[in-house]
């Protein structure tokens, strides 16, 4: 190696070779790169085609969680989600454009730096975006306009990197960034423009500070600011509702998750919090009948309440609610007043106006002698009973 060898690769860390040089880090094989490749087309293939496959959703949800879950630990989700394609599409373009830079800047930054660069470039384009959009967006396309951004920087110093990165090329990717946004804008797709832009500011700042030590100062400025950014996605982000209700999402979620495995006590509560919006009803209907066919008793008893006294008559269903609530009670042994008042709904939901007053009765004295707003309701049903009015709530 020459002394003038010598002092180029000590001025740029990313050492490369003049164009037409026969350099061994040219030759390199660039397995990093092609790793990368089958690593995301093996992660493509699973998520779409191995739904059916047992464990799916957790695979899924934790190689692109979504952004309650980063906030709650899953924070790996900033290197993962850039290994994640849905669409054929999406993850040819992405290893096309990584076949090509990747061929030229593995061999010339050395395998460890190129390495070290693309989880870089992953972090930082899923945290921008995180910060931006509370989700991280999905897809190697931040990571490849990074690599992009720091080859048309260095390709002023390393002038084989223009066998890549020529003015069609540069050209090319810079009008299908203009074109994403306009996309995203218009609603035609939703792109991850963040993480393109904040790649390619990642790139190049990169390659402005260590390869062409041109604008060291303000590039440096510009990284710490991502870094910051990228910080910041993972912590504290007040502004964002989905952040401040994060633990509230995840517990939501994760009942979801457990009333979709059948656990009858999950589905009661999945269902009971659809229940609360009107629009929600039907689903949260379908949950509680889920958890009833179980036979959950405090699931038989909502939907009972529900198919007896709904204000909505496409709602209701007397004679469902009749044999319900009389499988609720029989169930709780006849001990709880709440189960008892809702078997005197159903009775009068369907006229059987005798059966209500003795059922209501009978929850009125599981209440014992003691006086408050539970027993002034029960009381408020048995006298609307007695005049045979049905209850609506």
């Amino acid at each position: 190696m020459t002394e003038s060898t010598q002092l180029n690769t000590t001025e740029h860390p990313f050492p490369a070779h003049e164009q037409g040089e026969s350099a061994p880090e040219q030759q390199q094989t660039p397995w990093i790169t092609y790793t990368v490749i089958c690593l995301c087309a093996v992660i493509w293939a699973y998520l779409n085609f191995a739904e059916d496959l047992p464990y799916y959703t957790d695979v899924a949800n934790t190689v692109a969680p979504r952004g309650f879950r980063i906030w709650t630990g899953a924070v790996w989700a900033l290197v993962t989600a850039a290994f994640v394609h849905f669409d054929f599409w999406h993850i040819l373009f992405n290893m096309w454009w990584t076949k090509d830079f990747g061929r030229i800047l593995e061999p010339s930054m050395g395998r460890k730096t190129y390495l070290a660069f693309i989880l870089a470039a992953a972090i930082v384009s899923s945290g921008v975006q995180l910060l931006f959009t509370d989700q991280t967006g999905i897809g190697f396309s931040g990571v490849v306009y990074a690599m992009f951004g720091f080859g048309i920087v260095a390709r002023r110093v390393y002038p084989h990197y223009q066998q890549i990165f020529d003015k069609r090329t540069v050209q090319w990717l810079l009008i299908w960034l203009g074109a994403c946004i306009v996309l995203t804008h218009f609603d035609v797709m939703n792109i991850a423009n963040e993480a393109h832009i904040a790649g390619f500011l990642f790139g190049l700042c990169i390659g402005m500070v260590f390869v062409a030590r041109s604008y060291v100062a303000v590039c440096s400025l510009a990284l710490a600011l991502l870094t910051a950014m990228t910080v910041l996605s993972v912590t504290y982000l007040p502004w964002s509702e989905q952040w401040r209700s994060r633990h509230e999402i995840l517990e939501f979620v994760e009942l979801g998750e457990k009333a979709k495995a059948g656990d009858p006590e999950a589905q009661f509560q999945y269902g009971d919090v659809f229940m609360e919006y009107e629009e929600d009803k039907a689903e949260g209907i379908s949950w509680l009948r889920k958890s009833a066919d179980q036979g959950y008793v405090p699931a038989l008893n909502s939907l009972a309440w529900m198919l007896a006294t709904d204000p909505d008559p496409a709602f209701r269903n007397g004679t469902e609610a009749v044999e319900l609530a009389s499988r609720a009670c029989e169930k709780d042994g006849w001990n709880e007043a709440m189960y008892i008042d809702t078997l005197a709904a159903a009775y009068a939901e369907v006229d059987r106006w005798e059966e209500a007053i003795a059922t209501q009765q009978q929850a009125i004295e599981k209440l014992g002698n003691k006086e408050d707003s539970i027993k002034a309701l029960y009381q408020e049903h048995l006298l609307k009973y007695q005049q045979h009015e049905k209850v609506r709530e």
